[in-house]
C-alpha cells in the first residue's frame, strides 16, 4: 500500500525531527512553540492516514484470522485481535497539546501513532501472558494464514506459503486440523520445514495429498 508506506515514512521522519527539537529545547532551557506547532501539524496529517489504514486492515484480517484459528484449534478457544491506538480516544492534535509539557520535560513525543499496538486476546486474556505454547503457535499460524489470504486477494495470485517449523509445539490434533484447512482452501505452492522427518511423515500419513520431501543434511 503505497499511500500507507509513504505516510509511515513521512511520520517517522517528522517524529525524529520533533524529538530532536524537544531534546534541544530541554538542553537549552527554552521553548520554541512555533517550531513545535509546525511539527505537530505535519504529524497529525500523516498519523490520520496511518490510523485509517491500520483500522481498515484489521477489519479485513479479523474474519480471515477467526476462520483460520477456529479450524486449527477445533473451535476450542474464543480469540480476538485488538488494535490499540491513542487515536481511538482523542485526535493526535489533542494528545499533542495535552502532552506537550510532558514531552518538553522528557525530550520525546510520548503520544502518537508510534505507540500503537496489536493485542492478541484469547478467552478475554492477552495471549502472551496466559496462552500455552500450543495456543500461541496456533495464534501465530492463523495470523500468517490470514495475511496470506489478504495478500492473495489483493494481488490476484497465490504467493508462496512457507511454514517454517510449525508443527513444533502443536499437538497431533491441531496438526491434523491445519492440514485439513490447507487442503480445503486455495493455496499456491506450500513449503513446510521441520527438524524431524518422522514427524512430517506421521502427520501426512493419513492425508490425501502426499508431499514431495527433500532432506537437507
Amino acid at each position: 500500500d503505497r499511500e500507507y508506506l509513504e505516510a509511515l515514512q513521512a511520520y517517522n521522519k517528522v517524529l525524529t525531527q520533533r524529538n530532536a527539537w524537544l531534546k534541544r529545547m530541554e538542553d537549552k532551557g527554552y521553548v520554541d512553540t512555533t517550531m513545535i506547532a509546525t511539527y505537530d501539524e505535519q504529524l497529525c496529517a500523516h498519523a490520520q492516514v496511518i490510523f485509517d489504514k491500520r483500522t481498515e486492515y484489521i477489519q479485513q484480517m479479523t474474519p480471515q484470522f477467526n476462520e483460520a484459528y477456529r479450524a486449527v484449534s477445533g473451535g476450542k478457544e474464543d480469540v480476538e485481535l485488538r488494535y490499540v491506538s491513542p487515536l481511538q480516544e482523542k485526535s493526535l492534535a489533542d494528545w499533542l497539546k495535552i502532552r506537550r509539557e510532558k514531552d518538553l520535560i522528557l525530550g520525546r513525543t510520548t503520544k502518537g501513532i508510534h505507540r500503537d499496538d496489536l493485542e492478541f486476546v484469547m478467552n478475554g486474556m492477552v495471549v502472551k501472558h496466559f496462552g500455552s505454547q500450543g495456543q500461541q503457535k496456533s495464534f501465530l499460524v492463523s495470523l500468517k494464514l490470514a495475511q496470506y489470504r489478504i495478500l492473495a486477494n489483493a494481488k490476484g495470485i497465490p504467493p508462496f506459503l512457507l511454514l517454517d517449523d510449525i508443527f513444533d509445539k502443536l499437538d497431533p490434533q491441531r496438526c491434523g486440523n491445519l492440514l485439513t484447512y490447507l487442503n480445503d482452501h486455495e493455496f499456491g505452492q506450500i513449503f513446510i520445514s521441520d527438524t524431524q522427518r518422522s514427524r512430517i511423515e506421521a502427520i501426512f500419513e493419513h492425508n490425501d495429498k502426499k508431499p514431495e520431501m527433500f532432506e537437507i543434511g
